[in-house]
């Protein structure tokens, strides 16, 4: 497995066959899977202003939560957990929505790391619904493979 590193952020990913490492204006480390269905799935990793406390990651899920159920047609929760990635607290969300102006529903992630060295961590993700069977154990792998390299 090929990996991809983003100094700025100091994580390091092994990406899935057929993955590729990148980057976005939104997510400065971005993984990115083939075309399939004429859709690149994805997940991203940026760094949040706020900082990595558990009462402000209680607030930014609460405030997700009332965004996504307010502006996301067909909002389905599927699974909200708590886990650890490379060590760190972390929260992992899988959700689905039917955006307005697509044919098929997406399944989406969301995600949170507290790290005391690289901040607050947010990890966001997408696919067509139809092909979530095959992506979402891709992504599991890379969202599990990160590695917080300590900054020097």
């Amino acid at each position: 497995m090929p990996s991809h590193f983003h100094r700025g952020l100091g994580i390091s990913l092994f990406l899935p066959v057929g993955w590729e490492g990148g980057s976005s204006p939104d997510f400065p480390l971005l993984a990115v899977g083939p075309v399939a269905q004429s859709y690149r799935s994805n997940l991203g990793f940026s760094r949040s202003k706020l900082p990595a406390v558990a009462e402000v990651v209680d607030r930014m899920l609460e405030a997700a939560r009332a965004q996504q159920n307010a502006e996301y047609p067909g909002f389905v929760e599927l699974s909200a957990e708590s886990m650890e990635i490379d060590g760190h607290p972390a929260f992992f969300q899988t959700y689905e929505w039917q955006p307005p102006d697509t044919q098929q529903p997406f399944r989406q992630w969301f995600g949170l790391v507290r790290t005391p060295d690289h901040g607050l961590i947010e990890v966001n993700g997408a696919t067509l619904r139809s092909l979530a069977t095959t992506v979402e154990p891709r992504v599991l792998e890379i969202l599990h493979s990160a590695r917080f390299i300590p900054f020097v």
